[in-house]
């Protein structure tokens, strides 16, 4: 099956923020749990899965989901003012905009699967233009009505939404919850992305055909579109 389209990750994949994602946990859980998780363990525990999930891992099995709405916005508003506190300003990961710009001139359908929910998503809407490159209807984000990543839910809504089989499209991802969402989606290709350090490891795991380390090593001819 040739493929035809491409569902992005976003957190870690079009914008490269798990440095502030770690922080703001962190910093969250010296609020809530007297510091109980080191920032090591939190960048092995966080990654790729869903907000509530992870607080009713790391906190208590039996939040409601008012306490989890309430402590995810807490979480997340602490992250979003790093991210506007950043001198660097909050920028799409290095050639994504050149990428997406040949995207839609080869008229390459493409999606966004987050684990974010709204309020981050409409934050990115402001402050990255999201909507510039990509329809609305076409990101698919946490609303509480499926089951997060490593599951496979996102991706095959995502693909939907661009009219596409799952085995028609690339997924960009990160993380290894999110890598495993797409495999078990049956995406035609998965490419992972993430620093030099980590490709070794990235391209071990089930699923993944390539690993760049940002959209500067990416063209349509790796993706075997034209």
């Amino acid at each position: 099956m040739s493929i035809k389209g491409i569902v992005f990750d976003f957190n870690g994949t079009m914008y490269i923020d798990g440095d502030k994602q770690e922080a703001a946990w962190f910093e969250f859980f010296q609020r809530h749990a007297d510091g109980k998780y080191t920032v090591r363990q939190l960048h092995k525990m966080i990654h790729g899965i869903n907000g509530g999930e992870f607080l009713k891992m790391a906190l208590n099995p039996d939040l409601t989901e008012q306490e989890i709405y309430d402590l995810t916005e807490e979480k997340e508003d602490i992250y979003r003012k790093m991210c506007l506190n950043d001198p660097k300003g909050i920028n799409f990961t290095e050639g994504l905009p050149e990428f997406l710009t040949k995207l839609k001139e080869h008229a390459v359908p493409f999606a966004i699967a987050t684990a974010s929910a709204i309020g981050n998503v409409r934050f990115y809407m402001k402050h990255m233009h999201l909507t510039h490159w990509i329809p609305a209807e076409h990101i698919v984000y946490d609303d509480g009505t499926f089951k997060g990543k490593p599951e496979p839910d996102i991706y095959l809504m995502a693909m939907e939404r661009i009219g596409l089989c799952p085995g028609e499209c690339v997924v960009f991802e990160d993380a290894d919850a999110g890598i495993e969402a797409a495999r078990r989606a049956g995406a035609g290709k998965i490419i992972a992305i993430g620093p030099k350090k980590d490709h070794e490891r990235l391209l071990g795991l089930p699923g993944v055909t390539a690993v760049i380390e940002d959209f500067r090593e990416v063209g349509l001819d790796l993706l075997e579109i034209v």
